[in-house]
C-alpha cells in the first residue's frame, strides 16, 4: 500500500509492508503489545541521502540518526498511530502522521526541503532569537489570538500539551475512543480547529478525521503556542488543512524548539 502526503512545501511518500502474523492462535491482548520495525530513508528533493538526520516519533522518546545513505531503522516500535518528526539543520522540519501495525514493518521514503531562510550572524555571548519567535512576538503584540511563550508553557508544569490547551476560552477538549480533540468552544455544532505544528497542517486521519492532541510533541519540545477562535483572526499565510482552519473553526499553532538558529540537540 502506498501513501502520499502533503504538508506545506514538504512531500512525504509512506509505503508500507505489511508482515502477515506467523500463529494465527495469537490472542487479541498479545497482537495489541507486539511491537514492530521502522526502516527508513531520507532524501532531499532531488533523492541525495541526507545523513545526520534526527528521526524522532513523539511523547514517547524514540530517535534514529540516519547513516551516510540516508537510512535509519528503530525497533520495537509500540503499535498505534504516531507522529513522525524529521530535523536537520538548513532544511524545513518534516512532519508526518503513521500508523504502525501490531508486529509490522513499516518502510518510509521521506523527503526533506530545504530551508531558505537566511540565518542571522551569530554574536559570541548573545542569543539570536530566531526569526520565528519574533514573529511570534510581533503577533502577539496585536492581540488578536491568545499565546503561549516558553515561560508560560514551562510553569504550568504539566506533561502534555492538551493539559494547557484545555486552558483556552476558545477552545474545547473532546474525547472519542481514547483520543482527544479540540474543538471550538464559539459553535454549536462540533467544528474541529486545525492544528499545525512549524506551520505545517497535521491531518488527523483519513476524511475529516480531527487531529488527536494525544499524538503533539511534548510541553519540553515547544517553544511557543498560539491560538486563534476563527477564520477572521488566523494568520492569511497559513495554508489551509483539512479540519476546516480557514473556515470558521479556528487554528492552534505550535513551535517547536529546534526551530531555532540554534543546532538542535540529538
Amino acid at each position: 500500500m502506498r501513501r502520499t502526503l502533503h504538508m506545506g512545501t514538504v512531500r512525504v511518500v509512506v509505503a508500507v509492508l505489511t508482515a502477515v502474523l506467523s500463529s494465527p492462535a495469537l490472542d487479541a491482548q498479545s497482537v495489541n503489545s507486539a511491537r514492530s520495525i521502522i526502516l527508513g530513508a531520507v532524501t532531499d528533493t532531488g533523492l541525495r541521502p541526507i545523513s545526520g538526520v534526527d528521526v524522532s516519533i513523539a511523547l514517547i522518546g524514540m530517535h534514529a540518526l540516519t547513516d551516510a545513505r540516508g537510512q535509519f531503522r528503530m525497533l520495537s516500535v509500540p503499535a498505534g498511530d504516531h507522529l513522525l518528526i524529521g530535523r536537520h539543520l538548513g532544511f524545513r522540519p518534516l512532519l508526518a502522521n503513521i500508523t504502525v501495525g501490531a508486529a509490522d514493518t513499516l518502510r518510509l521514503a521521506l523527503f526533506l526541503a530545504r530551508d531558505a531562510t537566511v540565518l542571522a550572524p551569530v554574536v559570541v555571548n548573545e542569543r539570536t532569537a530566531s526569526p520565528r519567535l519574533q514573529e511570534f512576538e510581533d503577533r502577539r503584540k496585536r492581540g488578536n489570538g491568545e499565546f503561549f511563550d516558553q515561560r508560560d508553557i514551562e510553569s504550568r508544569g504539566v506533561a502534555a500539551m492538551a493539559d494547557i490547551i484545555r486552558e483556552s476560552k476558545d477552545v474545547r477538549v473532546t474525547m472519542a475512543g481514547g483520543k482527544l480533540f479540540a474543538m471550538s468552544s464559539r459553535q454549536w455544532t462540533s467544528c474541529s480547529m486545525q492544528i499545525y505544528v512549524d506551520g505545517i497542517p497535521l491531518a488527523g486521519g483519513t476524511g475529516s478525521t480531527p487531529f488527536d492532541l494525544n499524538l503533539l510533541p511534548s510541553p519540553q519540545e515547544i517553544m511557543a503556542m498560539e491560538i486563534y477562535a476563527g477564520a477572521a483572526s488566523v494568520p492569511l499565510w497559513l495554508p489551509a488543512g483539512q479540519q476546516s482552519g480557514k473556515r470558521g473553526c479556528g487554528a492552534i499553532m505550535l513551535w517547536t524548539r529546534d526551530g531555532s538558529i540554534e543546532k538542535p540537540e540529538l
